[in-house]
């Protein structure tokens, strides 16, 4: 019996450290995750990686440099290949440094050629149908200030033409409809975020061949920047657009 009782315990403690020691499940939300998942629908992936050092942190606020700010919240290659595609959205979103990442000119290219988590997840057989199902679980913005800023760098990931060609147009309409419903709120349309929602607007509008030559133009030439850019004119002029393609 106490042979049996001890094999027993053995096991425990064994797969419990197992468990413990794994750099996916490790630790726990920070604050700023807990911010961030407030204004998201969606169950958070079991194998969802949580970053030790995010922004609120005094860690956080002893790093001086973008260099270092990245580094202190990149993930171990070895490790994003063990995690699901969402798990993998769901770390991009959660990613620490991607507020001060979309702000620059080379954002995407960034993302492409040194974010870990991200390289990881282009190489995923249904990147682009969860992208679509995150993109649309943003259910309040106003959770925090960090949600629309982040959401404001998720949504040009979600724009990028290769996720785009693959949308449905279930998951298509699902993510023009969520788009129309925050640009609907004056705050939010004032805000880069309609920027941002003008451009995956007209490039899902554009795959569907719905778009006129003038909105096709409007698009093309937003980018002047690497960051998109409309006049309130422009946006409108989408957004009516989106309106009538979801009637």
């Amino acid at each position: 019996m106490k042979k049996t009782v001890f094999i027993f315990m053995f096991f425990v403690i064994l797969y419990g450290c197992k468990e413990t020691d794994d750099p996916i499940t490790q630790g726990e939300m920070t604050p700023y995750a807990l911010e961030i998942n407030e204004g998201l629908d969606i169950e958070r992936p079991i194998d969802s990686y949580n970053y030790p050092i995010t922004p609120g942190m005094p860690e956080w606020n002893e790093l001086k440099t973008s260099e270092e700010l990245f580094n202190a919240c990149q993930i171990d290659a070895a490790i994003t290949k063990r995690m699901s595609t969402e798990a993998l959205a769901q770390a991009l979103i959660e990613w620490p440094f991607i507020v001060e990442a979309a702000g620059l000119p080379n954002y995407i290219p960034y993302l492409e050629s040194k974010l870990n988590c991200y390289i990881e997840l282009r190489k995923r057989s249904d990147v682009a149908s969860v992208l679509a199902r995150y993109h649309t679980s943003f259910t309040s913005l106003y959770t925090g200030k960090q949600v629309y800023l982040v959401y404001e760098g998720f949504t040009a990931i979600c724009a990028q033409p290769e996720y785009v060609s693959q949308y449905t147009m279930e998951e298509s309409k699902a993510m023009l409809a969520h788009m129309l419903e925050y640009f609907s709120d004056p705050e939010i349309s004032t805000y880069y975020t309609a920027w941002y929602f003008a451009y995956l607007g007209g490039r899902i509008l554009e795959k569907w061949s719905y778009p006129d030559e003038n909105i096709r133009n409007i698009i093309d030439s937003s980018m002047i920047t690497g960051l998109p850019y409309f006049t309130s004119e422009e946006k409108e002029l989408i957004f009516d657009a989106i309106r009538e393609f979801l009637k």
